[in-house]
């Protein structure tokens, strides 16, 4: 069958697809509807759910089910489990809707991107929406030295948190955190590489903006850094002609520089010398959310609920108070307990599974199986990324390449 006759949807459809990846670049200003704060994506989502029942419903479209919807639908039912059980049930279903959500975009996602050229057309969208916070990103570490003092900065600036004070911006850009931002730019570093390797776009012009993408990386002074040196000895391993022995020490260089960033994530990072040898936030929470786990094993402590009570002094002397665990994982076990971290691994083995069987064949499936991999899994061992809507898109456009990857290949 081809691409053109199994692809019915709606060209809303298909517009509504690219402008929902664009958005995942811009996560500031987030509008309150109903007791839910939503941010542009979910505004675009809602507007592609609709034109997807659509063509659903009056174009004869048929939606493919995957074996990996599944796990979705597992890790939704665990997710629901542990609000029946939740030590605040009426909080943990409000919260409910907005967890059900994320699954639901991976697979409309995957089931809307079906053909090669929209699944090209999606990531050339995600670094559309990545050209443009990136170009914030750098005019805001311009803005820092040039007028260090601008009401503006409070919007595209964070707290300096554990990290040393010094004369430099932690820049967020169009996200609220700069952990989420380098998160983000860490997957669309990768997706560049790959970009290019398939001939999309020209090498000079993945240089000047892979370059300005690992320079807001830089600025955003996190631990998550570790995964954005990872991807790149990754997408070197996985892309580059060059003599595998030197593709191998790459990649064991990379890991070696993530190991670091892993390793200083335990440890606070202020000047003086009693701080730098003490526990960081991060183990802080680690050891919290681990006693809350122990104690909600089986159903957790529920959706939505903190799973630790943190105090902790920031470099530049203020106070935090830390409530999620900083972990993907340990987060999840904390507030659903087995069911929902056994979900979470299953969904991480199958699609690491997947990618490492079609990676060799397919750039496409390789570059977001590797973005997968240093995004969610590396960085999600020292942040709780799993509400990141990006990830998820991500899930949704790797589970689409599988299929289709090998085709884009061939036509670029």
């Amino acid at each position: 069958m081809s691409e053109i006759a199994e692809d019915r949807s709606s060209s809303l459809t298909r517009v509504a697809i690219l402008m929902l990846v664009a958005s995942l670049g811009f996560i500031q200003l987030p509008i309150a509807v109903f007791g839910q704060n939503l941010v542009l994506t979910d505004i675009i989502f809602l507007f592609l759910l609709a034109s997807w029942l659509f063509d659903v419903l009056r174009l004869g479209y048929r939606p493919r089910w995957r074996s990996f919807y599944w796990l979705l639908l597992f890790y939704s039912g665990a997710l629901a489990l542990s609000c029946v059980f939740s030590a605040d049930p009426r909080q943990s279903f409000s919260r409910l809707p907005a967890e059900i959500y994320l699954p639901l975009l991976t697979a409309v996602v995957a089931d809307v991107v079906r053909t090669s050229a929209g699944l090209r057309s999606s990531l050339i969208a995600w670094l559309g929406g990545t050209a443009f916070a990136v170009t914030l990103g750098t005019l805001t570490i311009a803005l820092f030295y040039a007028q260090p003092n601008s009401p503006l900065l409070d919007y595209l600036t964070y707290h300096y948190g554990a990290v040393p004070v010094g004369n430099y911006p932690r820049i967020t850009s169009t996200f609220v955190s700069a952990s989420m931002l380098c998160n983000y730019l860490n997957v669309s570093l990768i997706l560049t590489i790959m970009a290019a390797a398939s001939g999309w776009i020209s090498n000079r012009l993945a240089w000047v903006v892979g370059s300005l993408i690992f320079i807001c990386s830089v600025f955003t002074i996190s631990v998550g850094l570790g995964g954005v040196f990872l991807g790149l000895g990754l997408v070197y391993y996985l892309f580059r002609s060059t003599r595998r022995s030197f593709r191998v020490l790459a990649l064991a260089t990379s890991s070696l520089i993530a190991l670091v960033f892993l390793v200083l994530s335990a440890v606070a990072l202020r000047a003086d010398e009693v701080a730098a040898l003490a526990p960081s936030g991060r183990i802080l929470v680690w050891r919290e959310a681990f006693q809350t786990f122990a104690e909600n094993a089986f159903t957790g402590h529920g959706l939505g609920l903190s799973v630790a009570n943190v105090v902790f002094q920031n470099a530049e002397g203020s106070f935090s108070l830390l409530t999620d665990a900083h972990n993907t994982y340990l987060n999840i076990a904390a507030q659903a307990g087995l069911a929902g971290l056994a979900a979470m691994i299953a969904i991480t083995v199958f699609v690491l599974a997947k990618w490492k069987g079609a990676a060799r064949p397919n750039k496409i499936a390789a570059g977001l199986g590797a973005a997968f991999l240093c995004a969610f899994v590396y960085q999600g061992l020292t942040g709780s990324f799993e509400h990141a809507r990006h990830l998820w898109v991500l899930m949704g456009l790797f589970a689409a390449a599988v299929s289709t990857g090998a085709k884009a290949d061939q036509n670029s």
